[in-house]
C-alpha cells in the first residue's frame, strides 16, 4: 500500500466487483478489498488498491518514484518541477543533488500530500529529514502555484480533466489536493496541455496513469507529479454526477484491462 491519507470506507471496494458482475468477469476479494483477482475467460488480471495492472512493472514503479518521473521528463525535454533524492541513514542524510532557495519536501512514494512540508533552505529540510525516520524523500524548488489540474489517462485518450478549486492552506503551503479539502471543478484542457501530458505518458511508457500539471505565476505549465494509481474517491463523492462518471472511468479502465 502507498503511503497516503487513509479512507477507511472507500468506494472502490464495492464497485469493483459490482462494475465486474456487469462487464461478465468474475472476481475475488483479500485483504480487506485491497487487492481483488479478476477473471474472464482465460483473460486474468489483478487490482492492488487503486493500481491496475494495465502498465508494465517498470513504468508503474518509475511512477510512483517522484524523482526518477522528473528525471526521465526532463530527460525528454517535457516541462516538470525537479525533484532530488534525499535518504536518512539513521539520522545521517545524503542528498543526490541540490536546490537553492526555499524547498518543498516530500516523501519519495506516497499520494494526498501526505508528509509535504516547506522549508527555507535544503539545509532545514535535511534536519528534518533525518529526525523524521523515514529513509526516503524528495525536495524540490518552492514555487507559487496559480493553479493545479489533474488529468487521467488511459491509451493516448482523456478520461477526465478536473481543475483543483478552492486550494486550501497548511503551514505555509497552498495543498491543492481533494482529500486536503480543495474542490474538482471539470474542465477540458486546451490542446496544448494535452500534447504535453500525452508527452508525458509516452516518455514513461505508461498507458494509465493520473498527470497532476501546474500553473506556475509566471504562467508556465510543468507537470508536477504523475500516478499511477487512479484515485477518484473524494471526486466521486463531490455528486451524483461525479459518482457515475467515476464509475464509468473505472469500467473503462477494467474493460481495458481484461481486454490485454
Amino acid at each position: 500500500m502507498q503511503d497516503g491519507e487513509v479512507i477507511t470506507t472507500r468506494y472502490l471496494d464495492a464497485l469493483i466487483p459490482e462494475i465486474a458482475t456487469e462487464l461478465g468477469i468474475t472476481c475475488h476479494s483479500f485483504s480487506n478489498n485491497w487487492v481483488h483477482q479478476l477473471a474472464r475467460d482465460d483473460a486474468r488480471a489483478e487490482i492492488f488498491g487503486y493500481k491496475f495492472g494495465v502498465n508494465g512493472a517498470a513504468a508503474a514503479a518509475i511512477a510512483s518514484d517522484k524523482v526518477a518521473t522528473s528525471d526521465l521528463l526532463n530527460h525528454a525535454d517535457i516541462p516538470a518541477i525537479k525533484h532530488v533524492l534525499i535518504h536518512n541513514y539513521r539520522g545521517n542524510t545524503e542528498s543526490y543533488g541540490s536546490i537553492a532557495g526555499q524547498v518543498v519536501v516530500k516523501p519519495l512514494s506516497g499520494s494526498g500530500g501526505w508528509g509535504v512540508q516547506r522549508f527555507g533552505s535544503q539545509t532545514e529540510a535535511e534536519r528534518a529529514i533525518a529526525e523524521s525516520g523515514r529513509f526516503a524523500w524528495a525536495i524540490s524548488p518552492y514555487y507559487e502555484i496559480v493553479r493545479e489540474i489533474r488529468i487521467i489517462m488511459l491509451d493516448k485518450e482523456i478520461l477526465l480533466a478536473y481543475e483543483k478549486t478552492h486550494p486550501v492552506l497548511r503551514d505555509g503551503l497552498r495543498m491543492f489536493n481533494l482529500g486536503a479539502g480543495a474542490e474538482p471543478l471539470d474542465i477540458k484542457p486546451h490542446e496544448s496541455l494535452g500534447d504535453m501530458v500525452k508527452a508525458a505518458m509516452k516518455a514513461l511508457n505508461l498507458r494509465l496513469a493520473s498527470v497532476d500539471v501546474v500553473e506556475l505565476h509566471d504562467g508556465k505549465y510543468c507537470i508536477m507529479e504523475v500516478n499511477d494509481g487512479i484515485m477518484m474517491e473524494h471526486y466521486m463523492r463531490q455528486s451524483e454526477n461525479h459518482y457515475l462518471r467515476g464509475k464509468a472511468i473505472y469500467t473503462k479502465i477494467m474493460s481495458t484491462l481484461m481486454a490485454k
